[in-house]
Order: structure tokens, then C-alpha cells, then sequence
């Protein structure tokens, strides 16, 4: 879910909070309805952990959570929906786990939903539009990194593969903001980066943007209030863990510093929120000390093009209520082209003490009159002559004023919606590789018409 840009903070300070329950390093944490959570990593015992547990800010005290299937050490977890999405991270053999698991705080339940197909251990980890973007990150035992982006769409659960990060990289630090994914920082185990790159969902690609004032690795970083935060890790090549930090401000392509952590640690949890959790001074000497950097808490924030309020600004005298009238839009100029459920959530920041809570909203969209949907499968031959379902194949259809593109899901299938005013449409299918297919087809209205696809590859 996705919510109005709360802007930069006025005044952020750290402060500690209560110490988490035993000395953590290599968790991964997210922020979820005012409440940290933090899962895994390796104990005061030195063990790699599977527990763990839930940070409350209005008693500061940590509770437990159910424990996850597998322990896991330097996960990518990410908060989404409500729900807290973890993959990736080290076994106890080393291995990065391709199990991927969803956490429900409502029921204190642990869910498997589809595995990554490259898992990776310490990724740089996003949430834009609904997707979970993991970026680079250790293949092996060894973090041997790679350029790898894997994309986790809650709501089909499947993966895509995004455009390659430019450098092979691993342990950087990332958050969504505005619709685009922001990296920065980092090392792939010889360098180490104060570069900083910007990927766009609409064309797939990565674009430089200007680099931190210092190299960073192995820091706590997110996309809250509309920027890209990155605090502590290790800096000076890998001599010097720091409490430095800098915020990323896309609008003006700069950084600038953030107020000084009170514990210098790298390899810690933490994130969006604004938190750092655990964390090591020093070798792999895991420590239970955690602390908060104020008024970094509207996580994932931007502007919903469908969704307006008003006041966006206004004072409550005691005991007065202020009204405030959200108007939705369900029309293409704010990129509404389909129908279903959308989803995004009203930020709210104030000067109180206690934790507001943004508030959810849903708008669900009907399928006009005259409309139809188009649904179908891609499969793919290969040179053996086996054949299998072809996630990420790119459907392009187009009729009389209307077009519509969308890539295939992990099982192959794709849909859409389109008037059948604009029949006939030409729809073909492609995929890197294999041998385009172009089939003529008419929508009806309120009716499914199955377009499917048998591609072979370039042999």
C-alpha cells in the first residue's frame, strides 16, 4: 500500500529503545501499522536464528513472534499489505534459501508462497507498486554478488526478473520511493561503492544518480517520507564502521546528512520506520542494543494519482473534529486502465506523541459496459523439445484506439480487459529468445475470450 508523501523530516533525532531480546546481527526487519518487526539472524550464541519478534513503540517493549520454517541469516524482508514478506538469506550450510514466506501479524502465522528463483543473502530490498524488488545480494556462501534483480508481485504471487543492476553488488541499501526503486552504496567483496543508482518500472532500466558523500556497506536503509535513508555500516573501504548517515532527495538528485546514530554498527536490522536493530561493532559480535531515528515513519510514501484529499493540512482545536473528503477516480489519466481492487493507504503525520496509524483505503473497480476480458497461456518449446509455461513473456494487443502490454505470470497465463467497440485485435507475444506470435481476436462483451500462445525457441 502506498500513501501521501509526508516530506522530509523537521527535526529527526535518535533514541534508544528498549534492547532487542538477544544480541542480533543479520536480521531483517520491516515496519508494519506503528510496529517493527524483526526475524532472524545470528543469536548471542553465534547460532543463525529463526525466531522473531514484534518492537511496540507505544510500551517500548519487544514481543515474540511464531518462528519461521527455516533459520535464515541476512534475509530480504520486506512489509507489504500488512504482511511481512521474507526470502533469500543464508542457511546454516550457507546456501541463500529460495523458500519464500509470508508473515501475518493478525494471526500470528507464517504462510509459503511461491520461491524465489535466485535467492540471495544481504540484497538491497524495495517496495514500489505493490512489488517487492531484491536487488543483488550474495549467491553463495562465499557472497559471490551478482547484478541480479528478482521482482515478487504479492498479488499473483509470482516473480519477474527486472533489468540487471548495473554493478554486481550486494549489501546496499535501497527503498521505493515515488514509484522507482533507489540503491546506493554497497560492495561486491573488493569494492566498495558511494555510487547510487535509480531503476524506472515503466522502462525497465537503471539511470546513475549522484553519489553519497561517502562509501557504505552493510548499513540499515529504506524509502521513508520520500527519500532514500541509509545509516551506519561500514565506510573507508572495510576499515571503519561508522554512525554516520545521508538521505537521498530525488527531487533536487542530492544527499544530506543525517543526525549521527548513538551506536556504530554494521550488518544490523532495521529500515523504514526509521529503525537500526542489533548489529555488530565489530567482527561477528552480535549486539542487542536498538534505536530509533525520529519522524521517519511514513514508509513507502508517494502521491496515488486516483486518490485525493482535502485539507491536506489543518490544526484540530481541542475537542473540535475537522472533516476531511477523499475522492476517488477511476479513469486513465490517473492510470487507472483496468478493472479490480486498488489499494493504497492516507499517511498521517502530526506533532503528537503517539503513533497515527495510516488509514487504508480501497477502491474497486468494475469492468465497464461493453467490455470484455482476454485471458490466455504462453507456453515455450525448447531446443529438446520440452515445453513449459513462459513467465515474463510481453503480450502487446491492439485494436481500433485502444492497446494494452503486460508480461506473463510465473505460470504463464496473462489478462486483461478492453472494449469491444476496438475489435479486432492483433495480439502478439514475445519473449527473448523465442519466435514472436501474432494472432487476430475479438473481444465480447462481458465475456473471456482464451488467446493462447505455443512459442518456439531460436535454435
Amino acid at each position: 500500500m502506498q500513501g501521501a508523501d509526508a516530506g522530509a523530516p523537521s527535526d529527526p533525532t535518535w533514541s534508544q529503545i528498549a534492547s532487542y531480546p538477544t544480541p542480533v546481527m543479520d536480521n531483517g526487519a520491516d515496519f508494519i501499522d506503528g510496529n517493527e518487526y524483526s526475524v532472524g539472524g545470528i543469536d548471542g550464541t553465534g547460532s543463525i536464528t529463526s525466531k522473531g519478534y514484534v518492537y511496540s513503540s507505544a510500551d517500548n517493549t519487544w514481543a515474540p513472534i511464531a518462528d519461521m520454517a527455516s533459520a535464515r541469516e541476512k534475509p530480504g524482508v520486506a512489509a507489504l499489505n500488512g504482511k511481512l514478506y521474507v526470502t533469500g538469506g543464508w542457511d546454516t550450510s550457507g546456501t541463500p534459501i529460495a523458500a519464500t514466506a509470508a508473515y501475518d501479524p493478525g494471526t500470528n502465522t507464517w504462510t509459503t508462497v511461491a520461491p524465489n528463483p535466485s535467492p540471495t543473502a544481504a540484497p538491497g530490498v524495495a517496495v514500489v507498486n505493490n512489488k517487492i524488488y531484491f536487488v543483488g545480494g550474495c549467491s553463495d556462501g562465499a557472497c559471490t554478488t551478482t547484478t541480479k534483480v528478482e521482482v515478487y508481485d504479492t498479488s499473483t504471487d509470482s516473480w519477474s526478473s527486472a533489468a540487471n543492476y548495473p554493478v554486481s553488488d550486494g549489501w546496499m541499501g535501497c527503498g521505493g520511493v515515488n514509484g522507482k526503486v533507489y540503491c546506493a552504496g554497497g560492495t561486491d567483496g573488493t569494492n566498495t561503492y558511494k555510487s547510487g543508482y535509480v531503476y524506472d518500472p515503466a522502462s525497465d532500466s537503471w539511470s546513475p544518480i549522484a553519489d553519497m558523500p561517502i562509501d557504505l556497506w552493510a548499513s540499515v536503509a529504506g524509502g521513508p517520507n520520500g527519500m532514500l535513508a541509509i545509516s551506519g555500516g561500514v565506510t573507508n573501504g572495510f576499515n571503519t564502521i561508522t554512525n554516520q548517515g545521508y538521505a537521498y532527495d530525488p527531487s533536487s538528485d542530492s544527499w544530506s546528512a543525517l543526525p549521527n546514530s548513538q551506536f556504530p554498527r554494521y550488518r544490523a536490522g532495521g529500515g523504514c520506520g526509521f529503525y537500526k536493530i542489533g548489529g555488530s561493532s565489530g567482527g561477528f559480535s552480535p549486539t542487542p542494543e536498538s534505536e530509533k531515528l525520529s519522524e521517519l515513519d511514513q514508509c513507502g510514501a508517494t502521491d496515488v494519482p486516483w486518490l485525493s484529499e482535502a485539507p491536506t493540512e489543518f490544526d484540530v482545536p481541542v475537542g473540535a473534529t475537522v472533516t476531511v473528503t477523499v475522492t476517488l477516480k477511476a479513469t486513465t489519466d490517473v492510470g487507472v486502465t483496468q478493472p479490480g481492487t486498488y489499494a493504497a493507504q492516507l499517511a498521517i503525520s502530526a506533532n503528537t506523541p503517539q503513533t497515527l496509524n495510516p488509514i487504508g483505503v480501497t477502491m474497486n473497480v468494475t469492468p465497464p459496459s461493453g467490455w470484455g476480458k482476454m485471458a490466455g497461456t504462453v507456453t515455450g518449446t525448447d531446443c529438446k523439445g520440452n515445453t513449459t509455461p513462459l513467465q515474463g513473456a510481453q503480450i502487446q494487443a491492439s485494436g481500433k484506439s485502444y492497446s494494452f502490454s503486460l508480461k506473463t505470470a510465473k505460470d504463464g497465463t496473462y489478462a486483461f480487459w478492453a472494449p469491444a467497440a476496438s475489435n479486432p485485435f492483433t495480439v502478439i507475444a514475445s519473449k527473448d529468445k523465442y519466435i514472436a506470435q501474432s494472432q487476430k481476436a475479438n473481444i465480447k462483451s462481458q465475456k473471456t475470450v482464451t488467446v493462447n500462445f505455443g512459442l518456439k525457441a531460436v535454435c
